[in-house]
C-alpha cells in the first residue's frame, strides 16, 4: 500500500513497530492515510522529517561520509573564502 500511495519501498523495522518511507513532497501524507483509513489499518503515531545531511549524503553517493574524504587544506580553503567576504556596512565605507 505505501509503494502504491508514495511510489516507493518502505523500510521495515519490526522490532521497532515501525515503517520508515521517503517521500518527494509531504503533501503525499494525507493521501497514504487516507489509504491505510480506507484498508482498516489503525496508526499509532505519524511524522514527517526532512532528511539530515547525512541521510542525503548517502541517498546521494551510496555510502557515508567520513572525515577521510575532507581535504587537509579544507580549512585553509574555507577561511580564504570567507575573509573576501564583505558585509553591506563594509561595502558602504
Amino acid at each position: 500500500m505505501i509503494e502504491q500511495t508514495l511510489g516507493v519501498s518502505a523500510i521495515v523495522s519490526p522490532e521497532a513497530g515501525r515503517l520508515t518511507a521517503p517521500m518527494q513532497s509531504p503533501d503525499v501524507v494525507t493521501d497514504l492515510l487516507i489509504e491505510l483509513r480506507s484498508a482498516a489499518i489503525k496508526v499509532a503515531e505519524i511524522s514527517v522529517q526532512k532528511p539530515s545531511l547525512d541521510e542525503v549524503f548517502l541517498a546521494l553517493t551510496g555510502h557515508a561520509a567520513t572525515e577521510d574524504e575532507v581535504p587537509d587544506d579544507a580549512s585553509e580553503l574555507i577561511d580564504g573564502n570567507v575573509s573576501n567576504i564583505s558585509t553591506e556596512k563594509e561595502g558602504a565605507r
